[in-house]
């Protein structure tokens, strides 16, 4: 996760990215729009043309985590790059 970000810091700078955040947190709901739980990841960014990026280092995909993604995918619409 630290050799990400210190890529991730050089495009930044280099301006590939922008508005790059770390451990970033998603809520999520249920269909009654209670909050359950949350989904954290390890980086979301913009790339150069606007489009925003959900990245999560992994080493291992937990029963826990792969639940999670596919939450955070369906409840926004987001699809999360695994690095």
């Amino acid at each position: 996760e630290a050799r990400r970000y210190g890529e991730l810091k050089i495009l930044a700078q280099a301006r590939e990215i922008s508005e790059l955040r770390m451990q970033w947190k998603f809520p999520l709901h249920t269909i009654g729009n209670k909050k359950v739980s949350s989904y954290i990841a390890d980086f979301v960014y913009c790339e150069k043309y606007g489009s925003m990026v959900v990245e999560d280092v992994k080493g291992m995909r937990t029963p826990l985590y792969r639940l999670k993604r596919k939450w955070l995918e369906a409840e926004y619409g987001i699809t999360v790059k695994e690095t």
